[in-house]
């Protein structure tokens, strides 16, 4: 299993989003590269939560988010790893609906 590496400049900048964004839940995109035993984050986004109908236990990122992030990824030869949510006012564990997605 590849060891997740987050730099505290990210971990810090995805804090500040997340207080930034309570009581609605915040989420992004991880960036970076995939290396032989770990996946190295080089850099998160904060788009929108275009989720409007349960925004504080719901996330979802506009599909031209999405995109503009792939591009900039692909340009500097980096990819997205993956998504980064909040879960407000709940436990900072992966949800029954976490593992379902």
């Amino acid at each position: 299993m590849a060891q997740l590496l987050l730099p505290t400049s990210v971990e810090a900048q995805l804090l500040q989003w997340a207080i930034a964004g309570w009581p609605e839940e915040v989420c992004g995109l991880l960036v970076g590269r995939r290396e032989t035993r770990a996946i190295r984050v080089s850099r998160a986004t904060w788009p929108p939560n275009t989720r409007r109908d349960r925004p504080g236990d719901r996330y979802e990122i506009a599909p031209q988010d999405f995109l503009a992030t792939l591009r900039w990824a692909r340009e500097r030869k980096l990819e997205v790893l993956g998504t980064w949510h909040t879960h407000p006012d709940h436990p900072a564990v992966p949800s029954a609906r976490d593992r379902e997605l």
